[in-house]
């Protein structure tokens, strides 16, 4: 059984209110002093009045415009680049995107695949005109060089301005460099000249030792289509590259390079040119044969076979055509009948007849003229006895 709690710290801090009267008046003064553990007279009448009075509200001040008008513009400030940061990462979002869906296009390597990646990207280089127009740039160069896309072509070269302008070339402006030079070979082999001079030109403006447009431009020189000075000089440029150009296509280019210094008259300059493209002994005297037979082909570039492995290169692959037969000779015009030239011609030619006639014709022949001569012969002897000669006197 719990034991009650008693004592007088633990009594009531005020009586118990009368029954019937005012619980507000039981609470006095004086028992409130008594709960805080003081006497009564501690609670001076003055402060409880302070505490009953409510605190006073402190005066606003304002503050002065120049203060507000720089708080706005700060907003303001806050505001814009959060947007433009927020416009930066969406535009980036963007072509991240718009450049993965461009890169699985092209590698399809179909006309829908390239046709549709130029598509994509058109909106998209106005943003990036690096890498974004360089791989525009490609995809409209492959069009131009797999399906004879002319204006491809021309559109291709506008968006390689920028690129190339770049301190770091980006991968697919040099791979539409390559797919330009391309472009250049099939309009050589279709006879088209002048286009496919401007497409070599244009690739070696922009990359300066590119093999296929230089030995497109030295097979354009040793054609008679092509200035020779402007071809031995890209070709000269590709064999001095040492640290870019592989050997393959160095020697390529001195074997080029020896045709037209031979064809020029300065052999000397073209026997120190093949001695200078390192090429082993074997391949040095096949070297000095191909170049002797491109210096006389002088109408159209004609590829010499059974070039030595030193001597194969992917950048010059045009294929072995063998020279065309002689042309036959034209038929002799016959003077017309009735005049006096056709007269000795018809005689002539039955002069040539008699001369070419078959064995037995040419036996029945002599044996004609053999009996006219024995006739003639008879002839002639009465002839001559009828008249004897005269006794003399």
């Amino acid at each position: 059984m719990a034991t009650p709690i008693v004592g007088s710290a633990f009594e009531p801090l005020a009586p118990e209110p009368a029954a019937g009267g005012d619980p507000q008046r039981a609470i006095t003064p004086a028992a409130l002093a008594q709960a805080g553990g003081g006497p009564p007279s501690e609670v001076a009448p003055e402060d409880a009045g302070e505490r009953d009075s409510p605190a006073p509200t402190p005066a606003r001040h304002r503050r002065p415009g120049w203060f507000r008008a720089a708080a706005l513009a700060a907003l303001v400030l806050v505001a814009t680049a959060g947007a433009l940061a927020w416009r930066g990462h969406h535009r980036a979002q963007v072509l991240a995107q718009g450049m993965a869906q461009a890169r699985g296009l092209v590698l399809l390597d179909t006309w829908g695949g390239y046709r549709g990646a130029a598509d994509l990207l058109e909106p998209l280089t106005r943003m990036d005109p690096l890498e974004a127009g360089a791989l525009r740039a490609f995809a409209l160069a492959m069009l131009a060089s797999d399906y004879r896309d002319d204006r491809a072509a021309e559109a291709a070269k506008r968006l390689l301005v920028e690129p190339e302008r770049a301190a770091e070339v980006p991968e697919f402006a040099r791979l539409a460099h390559g797919a330009l030079a391309l472009r250049g070979d099939q309009l050589r082999r279709q006879r088209n000249y002048d286009a496919a001079h401007a497409a070599y030109a244009s690739a070696l403006e922009r990359s300066p030792t590119h093999p296929r447009a230089a030995f497109g431009l030295g097979k354009l020189a040793l054609g008679g289509h092509a200035a020779p000075g402007e071809a031995m000089a890209a070709l000269q440029r590709l064999v001095d590259d040492h640290a870019g150009t592989g050997s393959s296509e160095r020697g390529r280019a001195a074997l080029h390079l020896a045709a037209l210094q031979a064809r020029a008259g300065d052999r000397t300059a073209a026997y120190h040119t093949l001695d200078g493209a390192g090429l082993d002994p074997a391949a040095r005297t096949w070297a000095e044969k191909a170049a002797g037979q491109e210096e006389l082909e002088r109408t159209v570039y004609r590829v010499v076979e059974g070039a030595p492995p030193a001597l194969q290169s992917a950048s010059d692959d045009d294929v072995y055509e063998p020279p065309p037969p002689p042309p036959t000779p034209a038929p002799k015009a016959e003077p017309r009948s009735g005049s006096k030239a056709a007269s000795h011609h018809r005689a002539s030619k039955a002069k040539l007849h008699a001369g070419k006639s078959r064995p037995e014709k040419r036996h029945k022949a002599q044996q004609g003229k053999a009996a006219k001569k024995t006739r003639k012969v008879a002839n002639a002897s009465p002839r001559k006895h009828a008249h004897p000669a005269r006794p003399p006197a």
